[in-house]
This record gives C-alpha cells, sequence and structure tokens, in this order.
C-alpha cells in the first residue's frame, strides 16, 4: 500500500510567507502558491485567514501530515510579512537598491506558539526563535522570488495551538519553551520515516553534548525510561 506523503511546518511557512509577499507586492492574496522545496519538489498549497495592511499581508497555511502519525496534522501555520517603513521612503515597491538607507535582511520573529531555544546544541542559537536553517532558507527564497533583493522585512510566525501541541512533543526536554518548531530538510514529511527518526535522535544528543553530559543512556520508549529510572 502507497503512504500519502505530506508536508512541513517549513513548507507551510514558506508558502504563507509568499503568500503575504504577494499581498504586499499587488495588493491582494491568492488562493494558492507553489513554492519549491530544498529536494525540487514543487508544492501547490492553499492560502487561508488572508489580510493586507498598510505596509504588510498575513495569511495561513493549514500543515498535512499525509499518512504520518503527526501531532502537528491540521494545525495551522500563520505568517505575517512586514516592510519597514523607513526602507522606502517614496512608496515604490520593490524599491531601488539606491532607496534603501540599510542592509536589514529579514528579521525572523517567533509568534504565539513558535517555541524559543534555551539550551545549546541545537541548529538555532539560545534565544531565537525555534525556527530551522532550512525553513528560515526556504522563506527567504519564497520572499525573494517575489520581492527581489529587498531588505528591511520582518517575518512573524505563529502557530495558534502551537503551545498545548508541544506538550505532545520533546521540544521541551531539548530546551525549547513555549511551542513547537518549524522544521524540515527535505520539506516533505516521509509516513514513518527512520531519517526523521535518526534526525530527532541527534537533536538530543548533541543537546545533552552540549550540556555537558558524559554518559548516554538510549531506552526503547517511554515503558524503557520509566524501567530504567525505576533500578538506577
Amino acid at each position: 500500500m502507497k503512504h500519502k506523503y505530506g508536508y512541513t511546518t517549513g513548507s507551510c511557512a514558506a508558502g504563507a510567507a509568499k503568500g503575504a509577499a504577494l499581498g504586499i507586492l499587488k495588493g491582494t492574496i491568492p488562493e494558492f502558491v507553489t513554492i519549491n522545496t530544498p529536494i525540487n519538489t514543487t508544492l501547490r498549497l492553499r492560502l487561508i485567514h488572508s489580510k493586507v495592511g498598510l505596509n504588510y499581508a498575513e495569511c495561513s497555511i493549514r500543515k498535512y501530515s499525509g499518512d504520518d502519525p503527526d501531532v502537528t496534522n491540521g494545525c495551522e501555520v500563520h505568517v505575517r510579512v512586514k516592510r519597514s517603513e523607513n526602507a522606502c521612503p517614496n512608496d515604490s515597491f520593490p524599491p531601488k537598491r539606491s532607496q534603501i538607507t540599510r542592509q536589514a535582511g529579514i528579521r525572523f520573529i517567533g509568534g504565539e506558539g513558535v517555541g524559543i531555544v534555551t539550551r545549546p546544541g541545537l541548529q538555532v542559537k539560545q534565544g531565537e526563535p525555534a525556527i530551522n536553517p532550512v525553513p528560515r532558507a526556504m522563506i527567504k527564497d519564497a520572499i525573494k522570488e517575489v520581492l527581489g533583493d529587498y531588505d528591511g522585512i520582518s517575518v512573524t510566525i505563529t502557530v495558534p495551538e502551537g503551545k498545548k501541541l508541544a506538550k505532545k512533543t520533546f521540544n521541551e526536554r531539548l530546551g525549547i519553551i513555549g511551542g513547537i518548531s518549524i522544521i524540515g530538510t527535505t520539506g516533505i514529511v516521509r509516513p514513518m520515516s527512520l531519517d526523521l527518526f535518526k534526525v530527532s535522535l541527534l537533536c538530543g544528543l548533541d543537546v545533552a553534548k552540549a550540556s555537558g553530559y558524559e554518559t548516554i543512556v538510549l531506552v526503547p520508549g517511554s515503558v524503557g525510561e520509566k524501567g530504567f529510572l525505576r533500578r538506577f
């Protein structure tokens, strides 16, 4: 039986960012957008809860995990893209290079439901929102596709159910507090992937190493953990 594939929270964020960028550029947000993943797969994603305001636009994509038993399946990933009011003084958009007064780049902000990294050893620095490097790159590429090399952009990612969903993940153990992570290395969710399991395991090992632990004990699930703690 062939399993259905899904798409990651990183793909959701990139797609919503592209939709919001289109809203800034054109004044309206389309119903669907297409994005390219790191493995050269094209995704067509539906946008919901769209809004265009002064110097900003926002929209959401609902996460789809295919046949993978992912707790984030169905959650809403909401993105607001805002441009700096000072970066484009003559209201022409996108601006000419001569109009860019500072090299601000793209700033990522973790909204409600997106966790904050509090421990060393992860791919994201302590104090930063848990938006992993590949999703950040995907978001930047999606915005650049629409707006070109425009700087002075802030991207706020919100997951309304994120704080609740995070309790069903290992985030708190890894030192990610207050919500879920925006993740994905391929942009695609493969059902019950061994590679994904290995990546999750390595995250825990990296955090333990960075925290100074010299001995690591591997146990088969929560039952194994409880048995180990009872004996040791």
